[in-house]
């Protein structure tokens, strides 16, 4: 991150010296004390390796469970990077915010180390008139590494690589795709004040309530398309009413009376939460 290092000419394009980049993976994989400034490394040695430690990973950092979700967002990340489709603001946010959710959802080490390699990657594309190295140009080169299935054969992954990296020149955002999205911040702000106040409720009271008020569900499920789930609500109340009534249960302290409660619903949807539930959460981008 050093200025002199950031606008060297080809950084993580150009690869260095092989016979140093094996001495300083060695010293990495040893835990050795490492003075990078004083070994003699170039910025092109450690670009490299960094790179080469990424594609070893067992599975890309952006994790294979959220593949598919990032293959939905790629046809709308292309059509508006390639200016295929007009950028209009709320075409740009529905994309920030599609990212930004799958984010979240990110194991702790991954998304950390993610932040790192983001705001590296957002400093040397903004030093692209030194080095000539744009967002876009980094992004094909990361693509593989943070998002690709491994063992995929040279050409689909040369085809899906090209198809991401789309997604992945985000870094030009910086670290604003790791900031909780605005409505979501808002719900959930009204979500735990909702909590706070139902807590001084008798359980009767709390159990009629949420069976009569959809707001804890909405909260929760409504967030990327709020039209379609309350058109829904109303056209299936039943399903709306059972899922509140599990939402409920589940924040009931554990006891015999919330497992069995747990266990009836699992014996009429066959996987312990109401249908309606299911549907909606397999509708979030």
């Amino acid at each position: 991150m050093l200025e002199k290092n950031l606008t060297q000419e080809g950084l993580f394009r150009k690869t260095g010296a092989v016979s140093r980049q094996n001495e300083l993976r060695m010293h990495i994989q040893h835990d050795q004390p490492l003075d990078l400034e004083l070994t003699g490394f170039s910025a092109h040695d450690c670009a490299t390796v960094f790179k080469s430690f990424l594609a070893e990973l067992p599975e890309p950092l952006l994790t294979d469970a959220h593949y598919p979700a990032h293959l939905q967002i790629a046809p709308l990340s292309q059509a508006l990077m390639g200016g295929q489709v007009a950028a209009t603001a709320e075409r740009q946010q529905h994309l920030l915010n599609s990212v930004q959710l799958l984010l979240l959802l990110l194991p702790e080490e991954h998304r950390e180390l993610l932040q790192h390699i983001i705001k590296m990657l957002h400093s040397v594309a903004a030093r692209e008139e030194s080095n000539k190295m744009s967002a876009e140009n980094l992004a094909i080169l990361f693509t593989p590494h943070l998002i690709c299935p491994r063992e995929m054969p040279p050409e689909a992954l040369h085809y899906t690589a090209t198809k991401m990296s789309s997604i992945v020149s985000m870094i030009q955002q910086g670290l604003e795709i790791f900031e909780v999205p605005g409505k979501l911040a808002t719900d959930i702000r009204a979500y735990f004040l909702e909590r706070k106040r139902k807590k001084t409720m008798s359980p009767e009271q709390t159990l009629e309530e949420s069976i009569s008020d959809d707001s804890t569900v909405n909260t929760v499920y409504t967030f990327v398309d709020r039209a379609a789930t309350a058109a829904a609500n109303n056209s299936n109340y039943t399903d709306t009413a059972l899922a509140q009534l599990y939402a409920h249960i589940q924040s009931l302290p554990e006891s015999s009376k919330k497992r069995r409660l747990i266990k009836q619903f699992n014996k009429q949807n066959g996987q312990g939460t109401p249908l309606q539930v299911i549907a909606r959460s397999s509708s979030v981008p």
